[in-house]
């Protein structure tokens, strides 16, 4: 491996250490040095998405090397990536369903009308709700997003949706109806 690929290396494995392995709390009768394995504080947490910043600057700078992204993405991803297409994703269910499948590592793309929620601003962009999904995941996990402004019902941008690539699963959250409207009407 080349030397930049080194780098990127060790920057994911400390990365990993980090996140994942603290001190354990001392006894003030037997103080340690020893270091186990636990659950990632809640200060660890909040430094995650600077980490995943420095991370993604690495990986930007070892472009030229094709092994660098795939040790990474192994690294913080592993055997985790599934294609999913999730109808309504735009909505409130659907966008906070994203925003999981997203942290788990998978690809998500999302196909919604905007009927029942912000449209895209601008063309070819994507709702406010899904621009908000990608704050809160953070740049790497941003790029595993698309999104098709489209109808469900219409075969020719279901096809759009599905795209070259196989997906795995779809999550239906597409409806006409809204959480008020269903509180006033629950039966038409």
């Amino acid at each position: 491996m080349k030397a930049h690929g080194s780098r990127l290396l060790s920057a994911s494995t400390a990365f990993l250490l980090f996140l994942f392995v603290t001190p354990p709390a001392a006894s003030a009768d037997e103080p340690t040095d020893e270091i186990v394995k636990s659950e990632p504080s809640k200060e660890i947490l909040n430094h995650k998405e600077e980490i995943l910043q420095e991370l993604e600057k690495i990986v930007e700078s070892d472009r030229e090397d094709p092994e660098s992204e795939e040790i990474l993405k192994e690294m913080v991803f592993p055997d985790s990536e599934m294609e999913i297409l999730v109808t309504g994703g735009a909505g409130f269910i659907g966008s906070h369903t994203v925003v999981e499948l997203l942290e788990a590592g998978h690809h998500v793309t999302v196909i919604d009308d905007c009927s029942n929620t912000a449209p895209p601003t601008r063309a070819g962009g994507i709702p406010p709700s899904l621009e908000r999904v990608q704050q809160i995941v953070g740049p790497i996990a941003a790029k595993r997003l698309k999104f098709v402004l489209g109808d469900v019902t219409d075969p020719q941008d279901l096809d759009f949706a599905f795209g070259h690539s196989k997906k795995h699963a779809v999550i239906h959250f597409a409806g006409l109806k809204a959480v008020g409207e269903s509180k006033e009407k629950p039966l038409s």
